[in-house]
């Protein structure tokens, strides 16, 4: 699970980055400027659910096979 510190923190910068892209394309910014936005809008947006992927495919990984099951439960 990600902690719940990591929520509020995303939530802020995805709103911040969203209103950034939208007065670049208002104003006719750069091209590479707004390319660089969109690259941390997604990596924002996408981040959270990559590690929660991650993490549920580590879980998956460790508790997949009896022996590391018997390992990790009993000591």
């Amino acid at each position: 699970m990600l902690s719940k510190h990591w929520v509020p923190c995303t939530c802020f910068w995805q709103d911040t980055l969203i209103y950034a892209r939208a007065f670049c394309k208002a104003a006719h910014v750069c091209c590479i400027w707004l390319s660089f936005l969109d690259v941390l809008h997604l990596f924002f947006f996408l981040s959270p659910s990559i590690l929660h992927c991650l993490f549920t495919l580590l879980h998956l990984l460790l508790f997949s096979y009896p022996t590391h099951r018997l390992a990790i439960d009993f000591g």
